[in-house]
């Protein structure tokens, strides 16, 4: 009888054992899942900030009426900032887009064609040689500016108000830039903050 009631009483603790066990799997389990739905709404809000933060800007560009249709020349449109027009003085553009043969552009972030953050800029262009491997894909792009540097200088296109945009969501999508260059000379030297150089990947 004794021995009966001590088996007893040890299926009883083992039985209490596994409930506890079970119970704290469970919860585990449920806290591993929240920690899941958590990042789940993290990402979804991520999402919906991203598409907050920025506006559309694209259009067409052409030179003298035409788009840019040579094969060794690529046109390629550049924000910069208003408040920091020294952004990309020496150095590859923070934000640039590259004009089509159709003269079409658009600027994206983080998908093709999704825009820009808000805010005030100043737009300038370059016309770059392309260079390297084109059956590769290899190419860069390199002065001197076909455009004479008359457009690349965002010192001087802030004085022009249709270079300058101020870019609120959902953005322009209609932009039209016909660039005169016929018959005009440009400066002997581009300014200090005007574009000379683009990153690789163009």
């Amino acid at each position: 009888m004794f021995f009966s009631a001590d088996r007893a009483f040890r299926r009883s603790l083992m039985c209490f054992a596994a409930c506890v066990a079970v119970m704290a799997l469970l919860e585990g389990c449920s806290r591993f899942q929240s920690a899941d739905n958590q990042l789940e709404t993290q990402l979804r809000q991520a999402k919906l900030t991203k598409a907050k933060k920025l506006a559309k800007f694209a259009g067409t560009v052409t030179v003298d009426g035409k788009p840019v249709t040579e094969e060794d020349l690529q046109l390629v449109v550049v924000l910069t900032d208003a408040n920091h027009l020294d952004e990309n003085a020496g150095k590859a553009p923070q934000k640039s887009a590259l004009v089509y043969g159709d003269g079409s552009f658009s600027f994206g972030t983080y998908d093709k064609g999704d825009g820009v953050p808000p805010g005030k800029y100043v737009v300038t262009f370059v016309e770059f040689h392309r260079v390297g491997f084109r059956r590769a894909r290899v190419v860069r792009l390199q002065g001197p500016d076909a455009l004479k540097n008359l457009y690349s200088d965002p010192d001087k296109n802030k004085e022009n108000p249709k270079y300058v945009v101020d870019l609120t969501s959902p953005g322009k999508t209609d932009c039209d830039f016909d660039l005169a260059l016929a018959g005009k000379d440009g400066p002997p030297q581009p300014g200090p903050n005007a574009v000379t150089k683009m990153g690789a990947g163009h």
